[in-house]
């Protein structure tokens, strides 16, 4: 597919932002304030906001799930009702309960209760996407630009077919699948035991092979081999996974930091004297984001990561040096955010449009702390240039 488009500009300031409680929960988004796109504007002139906000979703119901478009984010409540952003709902979805939803740049796939799948693009009436045996019952929906995954209710994959609208088994019976994610070109699967599968595009590593050639059948990431994953996230070009101890794996493209590791991407200067003392380890896991207040006038050399394509233990420290153990991940085009034990969230990678929530568009090539949150975050998901947080209200 190549370089993602930039973002359109947003219109219709204000429909983002309501207090809105979801039972004990509230949902906060960074980057864009609005629920209606305008393509007739250049993404210069983008309004977005640098610190998070409040975002609309059902008053009454208790949120399940969300998936987040490229112009649109949909709220998946636990009795399967749907509430969506700037998303022309089809009538149908009125009537219909769902038990998973999911996004890609142009439609959104839906699996009602019945292990039914559908998709529709704006406006459009719901296209059925039936299953190569008819007795599967889909329980989980993942889209991509290239790819569209469903899980079943046996834990078996299945994917969309590109020369056809139908779903077609592509694991072993044998290896149950518990959670997928798509990125632009590549999917990430998780088995039950916690191993991780990949495939699709690895021209930028992202498959984390120790290669960037592609795969068309889902491949065992070898490097993560011994240790049990909880969670998988797929990013634009990069990936990431949990660890059941709490330790985060990053792998793929690194062109603005979103792998934690400094990058060509990210402009950092230093005084003269300073060099020295500089060391990329130190500039990884400083708490100001990567960018140390003595970096002015020249041009560090420092080792940089572009493409990395074998996981690599991402370590993270608190303000008191100690290593930081996290609940969860997440990637976006070109960011990743994660969650700690204690429910403080840390963001990285690409923030021209404020995805980080860090209070500036500046890019960061290590993990740091968004301090808007006092530790009440309960997961987090990462859109296009976007980023979603679920909070306890205490």
């Amino acid at each position: 597919m190549g370089e993602v488009q930039e973002p359109l500009q947003w219109r219709e300031k204000g429909n983002l932002v309501a207090d809105t409680k979801i039972q004990d929960k509230a949902v906060v988004i960074t980057e864009s304030e609005s629920n209606s796109v305008n393509t007739s504007q250049s993404h210069s002139s983008l309004t977005s906001t640098r610190s998070p906000k409040h975002s609309v979703a059902d008053k009454t119901a208790n949120l399940q799930h969300m998936a987040i478009g490229w112009d649109h984010i949909i709220f998946l409540s636990d009795d399967g009702r749907l509430t969506s952003s700037s998303w022309n709902t089809p009538s149908k979805t009125q009537f219909e309960r769902y038990s998973s939803v999911a996004s890609s740049w142009n439609a959104v796939y839906l699996v009602n209760k019945q292990g039914q799948c559908h998709s529709a693009n704006h406006g459009q009436e719901l296209l059925p996407l039936p299953c190569e045996s008819s007795t599967t019952n889909l329980t989980k929906i993942a889209a991509g630009e290239t790819d569209v995954v469903a899980i079943d209710d046996r834990a078996q994959v299945h994917l969309l077919q590109k020369d056809a609208p139908i779903f077609k088994q592509i694991v072993s019976p044998k290896i149950l699948i518990k959670s997928v994610s798509c990125g632009h070109e590549h999917t990430i699967l998780l088995s039950k035991i916690g191993i991780v599968f990949t495939f699709g595009s690895g021209s930028r590593g992202q498959l984390g092979h120790g290669t960037i050639e592609s795969q068309t059948q889902p491949q065992k990431v070898a490097a993560l081999e011994g240790m049990s994953m909880t969670s998988v996230s797929a990013g634009g070009w990069h990936s990431a996974a949990l660890s059941d101890i709490g330790d985060i794996y990053t792998w793929g493209w690194n062109e603005r930091g979103q792998l934690g590791a400094r990058s060509k991407g990210v402009k950092m200067k230093v005084e003269p004297e300073s060099i020295e003392s500089v060391r990329p380890a130190k500039i990884q896991k400083t708490q100001t984001g990567g960018i140390p207040s003595n970096y002015k006038d020249e041009e560090v050399n420092v080792e940089t990561v572009n493409v990395q394509s074998i996981p690599s233990v991402l370590d993270v420290e608190d303000e008191n040096h100690e290593l930081l153990s996290f609940k969860d991940i997440a990637c976006g085009s070109r960011h990743s955010a994660a969650v700690t034990d204690d429910g403080s969230l840390y963001s990285w990678g690409c923030n021209d449009y404020g995805q980080l929530g860090l209070g500036d568009r500046i890019s960061r090539d290590s993990p740091t702390k968004v301090i808007h949150f006092s530790k009440n975050v309960i997961d987090v998901r990462c859109g296009y240039w976007n980023t979603i947080v679920e909070c306890a209200l205490t």
